[in-house]
């Protein structure tokens, strides 16, 4: 039996030991399951369980992803109105996949990095679409030196991001 935890909602486990059923969340799961033997002896293992639910796209960024619903400048495709994830949504409606925003208007890249773990993970999406600008991170119009520099960070910091996505099996 589960004690301590709990398991994906969907999913059962049997007096038998035998784990079933549908996980109709993602995310990840941790709970400890104790196997008692007709003597009383009882042992106890923890698991780690991490779902991943099929055709799950989460769309991360800024504001460009997110979008403007109180834009007057909307583009004919709706983009800026609506951003990435309303051009997804839009897109992906009859095939199946689900869209979640999980952008920020205004978020910088160092925002996505310190965002993602508890923003994105515990969604366990298929599919990660990054939408960051270098806007954000105060480089549009600027006559500073040290662009090159908001330029390598900003980098980095979307390389990150990926890293997190592929370590976490999200593509």
């Amino acid at each position: 039996s589960v004690t301590s935890g709990s398991l994906p909602a969907g999913l059962t486990l049997s007096s038998g030991g035998l784990l079933a059923g549908t996980p109709t969340a993602g995310g990840t799961f941790n709970f400890t399951v104790t196997a008692t033997d007709s003597s009383g002896c009882s042992q106890g293992k923890a698991y780690s369980l991490n779902i991943a639910l099929a055709n799950t796209v989460v769309v991360y960024g800024s504001s460009v992803a997110k979008g403007w619903s109180g834009s007057t400048e909307a583009l004919t495709n709706g983009s800026y109105l609506h951003g990435y994830a309303g051009l997804m949504t839009a897109f992906l409606a009859n095939t199946g996949p689900t869209v979640t925003n999980a952008s920020l208007s205004g978020d910088n890249s160092a925002g996505a990095v310190s965002r993602f773990p508890t923003e994105v993970v515990p969604l366990s999406p298929r599919y990660v679409l990054i939408g960051y600008s270098l806007g954000n991170d105060f480089l549009a119009g600027t006559t500073d030196p040290q662009s090159a520099t908001i330029v390598s960070n900003f980098t980095a910091n979307i390389l990150n991001v990926i890293g997190q996505c592929r370590s976490n099996g999200f593509y």
